[in-house]
């Protein structure tokens, strides 16, 4: 750690205010480490990356581009929060805090892809969508992938039946070159995905957050690159 990098406390409020420090006798806490670059990674935004969190935070006169890794996640005695206090001139939105706990989440709650679908996609197209994100997706909430048919694990010649929804916060599909921006991005996949033997696209869209309902959660799988090998993070950068 160096002295530019943020503590975010992770624990709950009613934790963390505990009258009882057998009750709750630790505090949780992810390391946000200050970024260089001046433009975030669109494959990191809104909590996509099982792994990584990009997010920006206020500080005196500007913003900053922070990233969290989410083993770089600790916990100490909660006594220790009475010697100081908070950090006032480092701010994240109420927005982006609820984004970190939802992907602190998602690590025990994402959603698993049956491996003869992963190995359809070869890593070469794996990594220019990955490219297309990075350029593209900064406004992406999720990726959302249906099975139409079977979701086991299938021989080489039943083809997975797929339709993919990207999703964007509100705000972003009435902002026309934003939700422009989605649309281009959903459309380089799409072409990429039909180069991959074994996948048939039946449907794509790009919808906002308000026209995802919970069912539609239900019914599909968060496709967060998960099953991405190390060698294809390390050239991205993520290592």
């Amino acid at each position: 750690m160096t002295q530019e990098d943020k503590l975010i406390v992770v624990s709950h409020d009613c934790d963390v205010v505990q009258v009882s420090y057998d009750a709750e006798p630790y505090v949780e806490f992810v390391v946000a480490k200050p970024q260089i670059t001046p433009d975030e990674d669109g494959n990191l935004t809104r909590g996509k990356n099982p792994r990584f969190l990009q997010l920006w935070g206020e500080v005196p006169g500007r913003k900053q581009l922070f990233q969290i890794r989410v083993h770089d996640r600790y916990s100490m005695a909660r006594v220790r929060l009475e010697s100081g206090a908070p950090d006032l001139n480092c701010q994240f939105s109420k927005n982006d805090i609820r984004t970190i706990a939802r992907w602190l989440a998602k690590r025990y709650t994402r959603s698993a892809f049956p491996t003869a679908f992963n190995k359809r996609i070869p890593d070469a197209i794996n990594k220019k969508i990955r490219k297309v994100l990075a350029a593209k997706g900064k406004d992406i909430t999720g990726i959302f992938v249906t099975f139409f048919g079977s979701e086991s694990e299938l021989p080489d010649n039943e083809p997975y039946e797929i339709s993919i929804r990207i999703i964007v916060p509100t705000a972003a599909a009435v902002d026309k070159e934003r939700e422009m921006q989605a649309i281009g991005a959903l459309s380089e996949i799409s072409m990429l995905l039909g180069k991959c033997a074994g996948i048939e696209l039946l449907d794509i869209s790009v919808e906002s957050e308000s026209e995802f309902s919970l069912e539609d959660w239900d019914l599909s799988r968060v496709w967060d690159f998960d099953y991405l090998s190390q060698e294809d993070e390390e050239e991205i950068g993520l290592q």
